[in-house]
């Protein structure tokens, strides 16, 4: 049994998760937040809570736990930042999985992407900004100058069927390519983005023709905003390689990464044959 005081405002994150022994709490007449899991895996069977609580998190009582409300209002559905981490799936609500295993990708025309290791259907949202404050704040408070008007700025948003924002991807990388505008044809490409905190990062990025169409691609483990924009010097197209998509989950370099092994393989073997017939001699 577990009594709360009135001046308890917040229970955290796993607060009381898996207390096995606990079969009834006094909830204070302050309570504002429950945070996500605080009491999964307890012995609870009825929750009363005050009128005073806004919001509630992921898992925070089990689903066999009868819930009673003493305001006229539900309280909100939140989440924590763990929940917004790729590996951390657990944590999050699913409903119903539909689609394919991989990345599906809607709001850029022509846009592809592939997450490695994929264990469930993933959906990325491209969307252009419009308020694009936060990235000239972070670039101006890196570059020391003002952001080029010039410079496109995306927002990534990828999803599964919790819904839940998924932020930080950990050691599976997702790869996205995206069609050149065609302002930006001709010319190299500068990559930006920001990290959670905020500050500017330049990725590394590739130019690639897929399907016919101008690309550009780079690998990402953190969601973000994104900001390309060319460099002012002339692209050399015959570094530009071809590449074709065949599934919405597959990687479109498989090919390209497979091509060299066979051939550095043969010329060691060769080699190593004609050694052992010279020293025999």
């Amino acid at each position: 049994e577990l009594s709360l005081p009135d001046s308890l405002v917040t229970i955290g994150e796993g607060a009381f998760e898996n207390c096995k022994g606990l079969r009834t709490v006094y909830f204070g007449n302050q309570l504002r937040y429950i945070k996500d899991r605080a009491f999964a895996g307890c012995a609870l069977t009825l929750a009363n809570l005050p009128a005073s609580v806004e919001g509630i998190g992921l898992k925070a009582f089990d689903t066999t736990v009868q819930m009673k409300y003493g305001g006229d209002h539900i309280p909100a559905q939140t989440h924590e930042l763990s929940a917004e981490r790729l590996s951390n799936e657990a944590y999050r609500i699913y409903k119903q999985e539909q689609g394919e295993t991989g990345v599906q990708v809607s709001g850029k025309a022509g846009a592809t992407a592939h997450l490695e290791s994929a264990a469930r259907s993933y959906t990325l949202q491209i969307a252009e900004v419009t308020d694009r404050s936060a990235m000239e704040i972070a670039y101006a408070r890196s570059m020391k100058q003002g952001m080029p008007e010039k410079m496109e700025v995306f927002e990534l948003s990828l999803t599964d069927s919790s819904n839940i924002p998924i932020k930080k991807l950990g050691k599976q990388l997702l790869q996205v390519t995206i069609p050149v505008s065609e302002s930006m044809l001709s010319e190299n490409l500068l990559l930006y983005t920001m990290d959670r905190n905020g500050q500017l990062e330049e990725m590394t990025v590739e130019r690639i023709r897929m399907n016919g169409i101008d690309c550009f691609r780079f690998v990402t483990d953190y969601i973000s905003q994104y900001g390309v924009m060319g460099n002012g010097t002339t692209l050399d197209t015959s570094y530009v390689q071809e590449v074709s998509m065949v599934s919405m989950s597959a990687l479109p370099t498989e090919q390209q990464k497979a091509f060299p092994y066979h051939w550095i393989l043969s010329i060691m073997l060769l080699a190593s044959g004609v050694v052992c017939v010279c020293w025999k001699r």
